[in-house]
Parts: structure tokens; sequence; C-alpha cells
């Protein structure tokens, strides 16, 4: 009766999540022809929000000021953020939580970026290493 519970809780914490992911911008970065390339976050995926917010490995997601993150989110952001493998961005409007995509440093690391808070267009480039780094 407990692994049913627990099996149900983890199928609605997923459920819920999954609306607030950006997965165009998740998928973006999954792609092998970045290197040395340009983008912007905005020209991805842009749905209304005006900056982003990156959460670096072992950082603590109550150290942001965002207003209004689910508490479902939190949980799967901060699980992510337990490891060294994610970087986190979280997108806002005027500090309201807006939605995140879990991007794997493996494939654009954003670690190396000194500010955690960025307008929806900033231009950065992927460098040969894979890291982030700012364009312009």
């Amino acid at each position: 009766m407990r692994r049913i519970i627990s099996l149900i809780f983890l199928i609605l914490l997923v459920a819920c999540t999954k609306q607030y992911k950006n997965e165009k911008i998740e998928k973006f970065f999954s792609s092998k022809g970045l290197i040395d390339s340009e983008f912007s976050l905005d020209t991805i995926d842009n749905e209304g929000w005006d900056s982003v917010h990156i959460a670096k490995p072992y950082e603590n997601i109550y150290a942001f000021k965002v207003n209004n993150i689910p508490g479902n989110v939190k949980r799967s952001i901060e699980s992510a953020l337990f490891t060294e493998g994610y970087c986190v961005l979280i997108f806002t409007k005027k500090n309201e939580f807006m939605c995140f995509a879990r991007v794997i440093r493996v494939n654009a690391d954003f670690s190396s970026l000194e500010k955690n808070k960025y307008a929806s267009g900033q231009v950065y480039k992927l460098d040969g290493k894979r890291k982030v780094i700012f364009a312009r």
C-alpha cells in the first residue's frame, strides 16, 4: 500500500512539474552543432519572461529573489542543484516565477558566469569546452 501511495505521489509530482518546464530550452542545448555559436535565450523561447536566474550546482534556491515558485517545482530544482550535473535556469517576469529549465552541464555549462540574474536579451556564446560565456 505504501508503494502505491508513493508511486501515485511521484507521478503527480512529475505531472505537475512538467507544466513549468521549458523543454524547448532543454532540448536546444542537447544539440551537437552549438560549439562556438552565439545565442540568446529569448530567441529560443520566450513565454513573456524578462529575466533569467542562473542557479549553479549546490546553490540554495532560497537565495534567489523569485516569488511564487510552486512547492513541487522548488523540490525539483533543489534535487537538480544537489548534484554537479546541472545548472537550472529560472525564468521570471518582474521577479514572479514563470518556468524553469534544467541544463545538463556537459551540454552547456552556465556555472562560470559571475552574476546569477540576466535580462532576456543577453547574448551568450558556447565555447569549445561547452562553457557559456558572454558574447557581447
